[in-house]
């Protein structure tokens, strides 16, 4: 949806619950370090496949993207993420829930 948009700095929240796939949405998006909270509670996707790839989150935002899909509740999904900072301790918490739940993640 927003491939290779290299200008975007931010995201705002929009209302995601009815997507069923993000695969490659935000990837290149190279300028993008601010994602919000709460994002993904409420929708039932589980391909997030290099959703995030190339992009420069900060660790705040990676946590809550996260964190996001850990609320979701959803099971065997897959997320990639690159560039930009690491997850926080919060940002891996919600990654071991993840792979609880059949998740493959990777992040940077």
């Amino acid at each position: 949806t927003w491939e290779d948009c290299s200008s975007i700095t931010s995201f705002p929240l929009i209302d995601t619950s009815s997507a069923t796939t993000f695969s490659q949405c935000w990837q290149n998006c190279s300028s993008l370090t601010s994602f919000p909270a709460n994002a993904f509670d409420t929708n039932i996707a589980t391909n997030y496949s290099n959703s995030f790839l190339n992009t420069n989150l900060t660790t705040q935002s990676i946590d809550n993207v996260l964190v996001s899909l850990d609320a979701s509740g959803v099971s065997n999904g897959s997320f990639s993420q690159s560039g930009g900072s690491a997850p926080s301790a919060t940002g891996d918490t919600a990654v071991d829930n993840l792979v609880i739940k059949g998740w493959t993640v990777t992040t940077t």
